[in-house]
């Protein structure tokens, strides 16, 4: 297990991160950087730990497209579960 799965220095800033799949970590995403986007305005990040919208630890980051369950590989086995 993982402690993150992705871990943005507060040295980094305006990326855009999409299109992750956030298993089975003790921090699926932690943010201190500056105004990093946490989707694209359409397609977010998978978490397993998923809620409607997710609050990224650390700064002000906001995911407001999670990808739900239905959109992960169903032929991906999570290890964790």
């Amino acid at each position: 297990k993982n402690t993150y799965g992705i871990y943005i220095a507060f040295s980094s800033g305006w990326n855009r991160i999409f299109g992750n799949y956030l298993i089975g970590n003790s921090y699926n995403a932690y943010d201190l950087g500056l105004r990093n986007s946490w989707d694209n305005g359409i397609t977010g990040n998978y978490y397993s730990d998923l809620g409607k919208v997710v609050y990224i630890p650390g700064g002000s980051g906001v995911d407001r497209h999670p990808l739900g369950i239905e959109s992960a590989n169903s032929d991906y086995d999570d290890p964790f579960s």
